[in-house]
């Protein structure tokens, strides 16, 4: 079955278009846009300044829908250290504060009935919270720049460093879905507390897969720089 060709206006920028659609790594590259930009600049910016129309690009990324599959492993160090952020750290942002306050929500609503079981549940993500900021945030200021400046050796090494706090966050999400009963929500939890339970699902499923992101495929290609 053929893709449906994207239609306009698909995102705002071309950290949401990637989030959206990772494939569109793949063309982006090819008109050498910047992954990234802080998740500032817009489509319409990023176009312009490639000399390429959005009617045209997102055609090419419908037709490259069709037949590329993405492998992240083919990106250059610093594209994979743009595609890493779009699609995993943008997204917290507004994620992580979304999901404390909809916990605190919950916990108002439900306290008086189910207080012991969601003053756990907000504690253990608020400690999930606590861990992910910082490591993100020394991922921005110390990986990546060495990364973008040549240092994958010196990158690699601070990565492999930091391993344990991937531990931490692993066990800290096993404890979350014991407590939720993994992430199933009792017969009168409400919609807040089912959106809870299903946002929090979705964390953990973008965590494993950003971990997994950084263990395995960013040292292979980093290795792989060194090597050549």
């Amino acid at each position: 079955m053929q893709a449906q060709p994207l239609q306009q206006p698909i995102a705002a920028t071309v950290a949401e278009l990637l989030r959206l659609h990772p494939v569109a790594a793949v063309v982006l590259e090819r008109h050498k846009i910047d992954f990234l930009c802080r998740g500032k600049q817009t489509l319409a910016m990023a176009c312009a300044a490639a000399g390429v129309t959005l009617p045209a690009l997102l055609a090419e990324i419908t037709e490259a829908s069709q037949t590329v599959q993405l492998d992240w492993s083919t990106l250059p160090p610093s594209a994979l250290c743009d595609a890493i952020e779009a699609r995993f750290h943008l997204p917290l942002v507004d994620e992580l504060p979304r999901l404390g306050a909809l916990a605190e929500r919950v916990l108002l609503v439900h306290g008086a009935t189910d207080g012991e079981l969601l003053h756990a549940v907000a504690h253990t993500l608020d400690q999930i919270v606590g861990d992910l900021v910082p490591h993100m945030a020394s991922e921005e200021d110390e990986v990546f720049p060495l990364i973008r400046e040549g240092q994958g050796r010196e990158a690699v090494a601070v990565i492999r460093a930091t391993q344990r706090e991937h531990d931490t966050l692993a066990s800290l999400f096993s404890l979350l879905r014991r407590q939720t009963n993994d992430y199933t929500p009792p017969p009168h939890a409400g919609a807040q507390w089912r959106a809870l339970y299903a946002a929090m699902a979705d964390l953990e499923s973008e965590t494993h897969e950003h971990i997994r992101m950084e263990d395995d495929v960013l040292t292979t290609v980093l290795s792989a720089v060194e090597r050549a």
